[in-house]
């Protein structure tokens, strides 16, 4: 978290928004900056189309560049279909595809859907944020709340960046 995935995606989408070209899809369950749009940590936004199933997604037929951010909530029982078929689809199709999300949850387990794509994927950028105990590169995210749950949609509120010296699951 906080490593500037989403304004990536953001500034990529916005070199195409004149064109018409790219579409961005969000998970429907993330409202907590914009049901409409694709907002980053740092507030740079862009429309976005909210996802809870594959018929969502038929806007992108017309899109030559398609872009997800939080793909690792693009999975039941957030998602009811299988997103990497999706992809696939829209892959055969000649378009662009572009994902943007975690790679591993605070617990330091693979989300399932990134690790599918990962497998798929022509280039891999993981980003790093800055560890908020030691200002290092941090790969990894340390929640704060001891409430236990996996998925748990907050900021700063409940996440820090940590770098693997910092991290740890023992005060959890």
């Amino acid at each position: 978290m906080f490593a500037g995935k989403t304004t990536y995606l953001i500034n990529f989408a916005k070199d195409y928004e004149d064109t018409g070209e790219a579409i961005v899809f969000r998970p429907a369950m993330d409202t907590r900056y914009s049901e409409k749009e694709c907002v980053s940590h740092d507030g740079m936004k862009v429309k976005a189309i909210p996802v809870s199933e594959p018929n969502d997604l038929a806007e992108g037929e017309h899109a030559k560049i398609i872009l997800f951010d939080e793909i690792q909530f693009f999975n039941p029982p957030y998602f009811n279909g299988d997103i990497s078929r999706a992809i696939k689809v829209f892959l055969r199709a000649g378009k662009d595809v572009l994902v943007c999300g975690l790679d591993t949850d605070w617990q330091g387990n693979p989300f399932h859907t990134t690790s599918l794509l990962l497998g798929m994927a022509d280039e891999v950028i993981k980003l790093k944020a800055k560890c908020s105990v030691c200002s290092g590169e941090a790969s990894k995210t340390h929640k704060k709340t001891k409430t236990g749950k996996i998925v748990e949609l907050g900021n700063t509120n409940i996440y820090e960046a940590r770098c693997n010296k910092h991290w740890t699951l023992t005060d959890l």
